[in-house]
């Protein structure tokens, strides 16, 4: 069998303060996040669309939570075992198999890909490793705009 092979070379621009890997719901909360605090953000994209499967899959299910039906997710929860100035947010969270199969939804890839945006904006600001930042620092900011923490 065949296979075709398809590659690209796409100009760099220097200068970013933030990359967002991935326009899925958590990126992009991510990559408005960090520009909100006035980082320069690239968001890198696969596909033609931004949105992730709720786009490209037309999956349009977000399931909003209610007020008692929210719990919290730990920042460390976003910082990759072993990795430095590496935060990652939606899906790919470090968390059990039970936990897992509740943060995996829309509504909460999208608060981690806001937490995380707001935490490497705040990396930048405050010149702190991701591991080093004040939890309590990074609430204050996601209050700051209007993310609900229970």
């Amino acid at each position: 069998m065949e296979r075709l092979h398809y590659h690209r070379q796409l100009p760099v621009e220097e200068g970013f303060d933030v990359v967002v890997v991935g326009g899925g719901p958590s990126g992009v909360a991510a990559a408005v996040a960090a520009g909100r605090m006035g980082c320069k953000v690239a968001l890198i994209e696969q596909t033609g669309c931004l949105g992730g499967i709720g786009t490209s899959g037309l999956v349009n299910v977000f399931m909003p939570f209610a007020d008692s039906q929210s719990y919290g997710i730990p920042y460390r929860s976003l910082i990759p075992r072993g990795a430095v100035n590496l935060l990652v947010a939606g899906r790919c969270i470090s968390a059990d198999r039970m936990v897992q199969g509740s943060i995996r939804v829309m509504p909460c890839c999208f608060i981690t890909g806001q937490a995380a945006g707001a935490a490497v904006a705040l990396c930048c600001e405050q010149d702190v490793a991701a591991a080093e930042l004040d939890p309590a620092l990074l609430q204050s900011a996601l209050r700051s705009q209007g993310a609900y923490i229970p």
